[in-house]
């Protein structure tokens, strides 16, 4: 089932071993960035087919070009991974993929919606996660190695 918002931005699940190529593609860095990114990728994308947790994506002519994972963490929802490829970006696609998790979020009554990332990261993303509601929440130093913090920041998913 895909519901298509702006025909541009899509909730998948049943049809991820299609987009599965494509995904992968454009997660490439991912184990570069963190350690057993590759694998992690994998299992995440059995548990969005598994409907345990769910992926948006951007598409280009059916080509995937950004992404959104997210995993259910009690009452919170976990935004693993949100990227959009450097070809794709300053056209709102992270825009719109975080207001689409944080619809999905909201119908499905998590109370908060959290992503992490690398704080070589913050400077491009803190602008926009902060326009969308996310505040910085805390940090972890040595979170995935000697000399890197992953910082956190979280977004509360108000009805309103």
């Amino acid at each position: 089932m895909i519901s298509k918002l702006d025909n541009q931005v899509d909730l998948v699940s049943s049809e991820i071993d299609e987009l599965k190529p494509s995904i992968v593609g454009l997660l490439q860095f991912l184990p570069e960035d963190y350690p057993g990114g590759d694998l992690w990728l994998q299992r995440r994308l059995s548990e969005v087919k598994a409907d345990k947790a769910f992926c948006v994506v951007a598409k280009d002519l059916n080509e995937v070009c950004g992404i959104a994972i997210c995993s259910p963490k009690g009452a919170r929802l976990k935004l693993s991974t949100l990227y959009v490829s450097p070809a794709h970006r300053g056209a709102g696609l992270g825009r719109k993929l975080i207001d689409r998790v944080q619809q999905v979020a909201r119908a499905n009554g998590f109370n908060e919606t959290y992503i992490t990332l690398g704080d070589t990261k913050q400077e491009e993303l803190a602008p926009l996660l902060s326009q969308a509601g996310f505040v910085l929440a805390g940090a972890h130093v040595g979170r995935y190695g000697v000399g890197r913090t992953e910082l956190c920041y979280k977004a509360l998913n108000c009805t309103s």
